[in-house]
């Protein structure tokens, strides 16, 4: 999981700065907001005005394809709906068919050539058999051309929605208690973001911008969102007991960060890091290898995403200016050796390296004759919140998916939203 980036910022005297970040800590009130029910499994009876308006509330729209094209396949009846409910004939179309956009025509997409306006919706009635590029999703999905770019949007419970995110960020030795803590951070994540952050087209992405999603879950990742059902974060603001965005990742290196790591954002007690986790040592990123960087390859990937490091010339040192607890870098300045100077948040500078390469910023950097090396590194992610080794750690030695929950967001409370 990764957070909205900042945008990097010249050193005062140099510009303007970066964007401020919604503060973490103006959460959302959760039981008016999600309908304030307490119980445990999905109600019993017939249908009320009160379960359809929550309903309506745990609908998650999942950005799963944003290309040109893509391939949907479906398994027995279904059909297609327009933006405003009318239906669409979808007896033509072959049980397997391309989904494109056309290209300069903004208003409509294409289904195997065949033009449909954008916005349209593919139901089918039984669940379970709709495959995006091979994977099944439940739900429907929503066909948009937003710029030429083909998205497809997958609507559905969130409670259906969590398995796949369970199969898609845990691996499957993980310990059943792991799989349980992880379904309430994810439950609680997804709704922060609906709710905190709305977007016109989705909720959340099916990738690491937001959670990995891969559509149908695993057994085990079933399970553990039934054992789970409603509950989510929060935690007691001075204005009432609020959800909050539950960062995790996968392995802390030893101890948590600050969610200032990510945004400038004054911490709230659940995320102000700190926390000594011993539980992920046998993760195999716990500690990794020195990597080598060239200046040019620096240089590059900075410009290639940040217009603003075209201004000066090609980067000479890395120099760290604030340094959590620990050792985890959180700011850095370039610089390019004739005066231009650019500080940048430290894990900004990791995802545009790659964040497969510079597995953290839990590291030293060294300015060689050639580039920089990191070396003494530790941890893989940004370390905020929940470690996923770590629960899967503290699971083997024991611990109840509680005890792992408030053991890495301290001072949270773990609460039923519906």
């Amino acid at each position: 999981m990764q957070s909205d980036e900042d945008v990097p910022q010249l050193l005062p005297g140099h510009g303007r700065l970066g964007r401020l970040a919604l503060p973490v800590g103006v959460g959302l009130l959760l039981l008016p907001l999600i309908g304030g029910g307490c119980a445990a499994t999905p109600p019993a009876g017939g249908p009320t005005t009160r379960d359809a308006d929550v309903a309506a509330l745990r609908q998650i729209r999942v950005l799963i394809v944003e290309d040109r094209s893509c391939v949907v396949a479906i398994q027995g009846p279904w059909r297609i709906v327009d933006a405003h409910g009318g239906s669409l004939s979808s007896s033509i179309l072959p049980a397997s068919f391309q989904v494109a956009v056309p290209a300069g025509q903004s208003e409509s997409i294409l289904l195997n050539g065949r033009a449909v306006p954008t916005g349209s919706r593919i139901l089918s009635r039984t669940a379970g058999t709709i495959h995006v590029d091979g994977r099944p999703y439940g739900g429907t999905l929503t066909l948009l051309n937003a710029a030429d770019r083909l998205r497809v949007v997958n609507n559905l419970d969130v409670e259906q929605y969590l398995p796949g995110v369970l199969t898609g960020e845990l691996f499957p030795h993980f310990h059943p208690e792991a799989y349980k803590a992880q379904a309430v951070a994810a439950r609680t994540y997804a709704l922060y973001q609906k709710f905190a952050h709305p977007k016109p087209d989705y909720d959340v992405t099916g990738t690491t911008a937001s959670q990995v999603y891969v559509g149908a879950g695993s057994d085990k990742a079933v399970d553990a969102v039934r054992a789970t059902y409603g509950r989510v974060l929060t935690w007691a603001s001075p204005t009432g007991e609020k959800m909050f965005c539950p960062y995790y990742s996968s392995t802390c290196g030893g101890m948590t960060a600050p969610v200032s790591y990510l945004q400038l954002v004054q911490p709230i007690p659940p995320l102000a890091g700190g926390v000594q986790c011993t539980a992920c040592a046998h993760a195999r990123y716990y500690t990794w290898e020195p990597v080598h960087l060239s200046r040019a390859e620096v240089t590059r990937k900075l410009r290639a995403k940040y217009p603003l490091f075209q201004t000066i010339g090609v980067i000479q040192r890395i120099e760290p200016l604030e340094i959590a607890p620990g050792g985890r870098i959180m700011w850095l300045q370039l610089l390019d050796g004739r005066g231009g100077c650019i500080r940048m948040r430290a894990s900004q500078f990791r995802l545009t390296m790659g964040p497969s390469l510079l597995r953290s910023t839990w590291c030293r950097i060294d300015n060689d004759a050639d580039g920089f090396t990191f070396s003494g590194g530790r941890g893989f992610g940004h370390g905020v919140g929940m470690c996923q080794f770590g629960a899967d750690g503290l699971g083997q030695a024991g611990w109840n998916y509680k005890a792992i929950l408030a053991f890495y967001y301290p001072g949270s409370h773990l609460t039923r939203a519906y």
